[in-house]
């Protein structure tokens, strides 16, 4: 339908979650405005010190920076559409039809873990809008996704492997069933 989310442990810090909010992914004509309502779950506080809001399509631009910044420079620069985001971290973000109208748009946001006792990080969200044939795209959903501290799965491209070898008499062997336990610091 054009819209999803993608979230993650921030790559750069694991105490940080990540979540990606896109609207009309394919570039399509839009004949009303995107609405797009925004909370995040438990365990979660908004780091109101980054935010991007980028686009392609008919419209192209990026605008990255504090929270406050980008909402600024995005409510000065479309006047017709609505960017806020309230105390608890829940944004309402309105693309008005002209903005939105053959432009894929995203938003990308981090949150500061406060509850690592979590089992899995959540977001909730409204999302809707309507094609110039009448048809409306509605959506509410709730993404999520498990904490690797309490036993989730991550799935990530290998960076390294580990091999734990001694040497005896010059020559290297490979030491089976060590293990060890990787700790942040």
């Amino acid at each position: 339908e054009g819209v999803g989310w993608v979230m993650s442990l921030d790559p750069d810090d694991p105490t940080y979650t990540q979540w990606i909010l896109t609207a009309n992914e394919n570039q399509q004509p839009i004949a009303s405005d995107i609405t797009i309502q925004d909370n995040i779950g438990e365990g979660q506080r908004l780091d109101r010190s980054y935010l991007l809001v980028y686009s392609s399509g008919r419209i192209t631009s990026t605008l990255s920076g504090t929270v406050d910044s980008v909402t600024a420079a995005w409510n000065s620069a479309h006047p017709a559409s609505h960017l806020s985001f309230n105390a608890d971290g829940g944004l309402a973000w309105k693309i008005d039809q002209t903005t939105a109208d053959g432009t894929y748009w995203c938003m990308v946001y981090r949150c500061e873990i406060t509850d690592f006792s979590r089992a899995y990080f959540e977001n909730h969200a409204d999302i809707q809008w309507t094609s110039p044939d009448g048809s409306t795209f509605s959506a509410h959903d709730e993404a999520m996704f498990s904490n690797v501290e309490q036993g989730g799965d991550v799935h990530v491209l290998p960076r390294g492997v580990l091999q734990v070898e001694k040497t005896v008499s010059g020559t290297e062997v490979k030491v089976a069933g060590v293990t060890f336990t990787v700790q942040r610091q």
